[in-house]
């Protein structure tokens, strides 16, 4: 695959997991965006690990790799109408995926 993508967790963590489908999509990619959110999630994650260093140098290895978007007033603005769109819907989402999607939309 060229082209961009963006990581959630679960694709960063399988790629960090050497998952060879998920590996191969990444190293393909032209621009690999890496959102704020889900570069905390990994790093809370490797805190909370047995092998809590190691873990965090292979999130600040893979966040080398990658455009590590920002949270900015855009996006902010962003988040505040997909949150309101889906409670009008009645569909929530957990709050780092909707950071997440703010982030990739904007």
């Amino acid at each position: 695959m060229t082209g961009s993508l963006a990581l959630d967790t679960n694709a960063a963590i399988a790629y960090a997991a050497h998952a060879a489908v998920v590996r191969s999509i990444i190293e393909e990619a032209t621009t690999v965006v890496l959102p704020a959110p889900v570069l905390g999630e990994l790093l809370f994650g490797a805190a909370l690990s047995a092998r809590a260093a190691e873990n965090r140098r292979g999130v600040l290895a893979l966040a080398q790799r990658c455009f590590v978007a920002p949270v900015h007033a855009d996006v902010a603005g962003r988040y505040a109408s997909i949150r309101a769109e889906l409670k009008r819907q009645g569909r929530p989402i957990p709050e780092n995926d909707l950071w997440i999607a703010a982030i990739c939309l904007e």
